[in-house]
């Protein structure tokens, strides 16, 4: 595998409308709060600090939907059933359960989180929400694409990023592999634990290195480097994911926050999306430092560590010591898995919600083919081969 990260920003060439994407890179205004008497059906969205998870279900909005609420006219036949999560497929009838995001609420670091609200033009809203007001969607572009995979026979799960689809409805997803820059990107496979009441929550073990690609366009092609922003994330778990009874959800979509022209009104007070499942995985600042911010011109590094100190040298990186090591300090320890310590990492921690679709093979899609060295040794659970990264 390469042993570089490099992240592509393609947009805005003002500073703040760079700083701003970034910044909003969680895709809904999801506050810290406490759960109380004052917002009572409020369930807290607090990871607990490094290291932690925030609740699956975690949502900080009191739910008390809009009555005029729940008038969208969503295309059932072929968006899927806006009772359930809008599944474009049935897994209930496959050997495998496939599925593919539909929300990340990210709640930590606190550089990628943001008060921007639901129905702007976050990276991550608006790249998960497909194309199409049938579907409950405005805006979308449908070109972020976070797919799972999930074989209950041998208890893995496949996971990582798709290219924008043509016919997301009928033909689906493929999984990207296909080498960008210096970096091969493909998908990982890590096993899976299944428990809960019913048996059908499940976690990960920890995904060694696990990097998924955000399209910036779903026009401007998934193999220029300038279309796509890398995230890298080392030792991913997915924890305490719940699938519906049918294998088709994990989560669950919310028709009553849309008004009659498919606009969530009030996202504080009614969640389009209900997740079910939690992210926790670690960005170290080595890594950070690879990804240029390219028309701030700084790296990710210098952004995720702006407030604890440490500044910027020459070059947009992070400043470093005389022995070249990165000053300014995360919150969070890769090497011991520990908050604090060693401090060269920040934690990341999401929920998600999901829904069913169909990935096939990727053999009309050149960047799910794995040309380049993609494919051979990027993104697997070898733990030899990711100590080594």
């Amino acid at each position: 595998m390469k042993r570089s990260v490099w992240v592509f920003l393609f947009g805005t060439s003002a500073l703040g409308g760079v700083a701003a994407m970034f910044a909003c890179i969680n895709e809904h205004a999801r506050p810290v709060v406490d759960a109380g008497p004052a917002n009572s059906n409020a369930i807290e969205c607090d990871s607990g600090g490094p290291g932690g998870f925030p609740a699956p279900n975690c949502d900080p909005s009191d739910n008390s939907c809009p009555p005029t609420g729940g008038t969208c006219p969503i295309n059932t036949a072929e968006c899927g059933d806006p009772s359930t999560c809008l599944p474009m497929s049935d897994n209930s009838k496959k050997s495998t359960y496939d599925l593919r995001l539909r929300r990340l609420w990210i709640t930590d670091p606190p550089a990628l989180t943001s008060s921007v609200i639901e129905g702007t033009t976050g990276i991550i809203t608006q790249g998960i929400d497909l194309a199409t007001t049938a579907c409950g969607d405005q805006g979308g572009k449908g070109a972020f694409n976070w797919l799972l995979s999930i074989d209950p026979t041998s208890s893995t799960l496949t996971t990582g990023g798709a290219p924008p689809s043509p016919d997301p409805f009928n033909t689906g997803y493929c999984f990207y592999r296909h080498e960008l820059g210096n970096l091969d990107v493909e998908p990982s496979v890590t096993s899976i634990t299944f428990g809960g009441d019913a048996g059908t929550t499940f976690t990960t073990q920890p995904i060694p290195l696990l990097n998924v690609p955000i399209f910036l366009s779903p026009d401007a092609g998934a193999a220029d480097p300038a279309n796509v922003i890398i995230l890298p994330l080392r030792n991913a778990i997915l924890k305490d994911a719940t699938l519906s009874n049918n294998d088709n959800c994990i989560g669950s979509f919310n028709l009553q926050a849309l008004d009659q022209n498919c606009i969530v009104a009030d996202p504080s007070s009614c969640s389009k999306w209900h997740t079910a499942g939690s992210l926790g995985a670690v960005m170290t600042l080595e890594d950070a430092d690879k990804v240029p911010l390219t028309v701030l011109p700084e790296t990710l590094c210098v952004l995720l560590t702006a407030a604890t100190g440490g500044g910027k040298s020459d070059a947009g990186g992070c400043a470093r010591d005389g022995q070249g090591n990165i000053i300014a300090k995360g919150d969070y320890c890769s090497t011991s898995n520990q908050p604090n310590d060693c401090a060269d990492s920040f934690w990341l921690a999401a929920t998600f919600a999901a829904a069913a679709v169909t990935i096939n093979d990727g053999s009309g899609d050149p960047t799910c083919q794995g040309n380049g060295d993609a494919g051979t040794d990027s993104g697997t659970t070898d733990a030899s081969d990711a100590s080594s990264e």
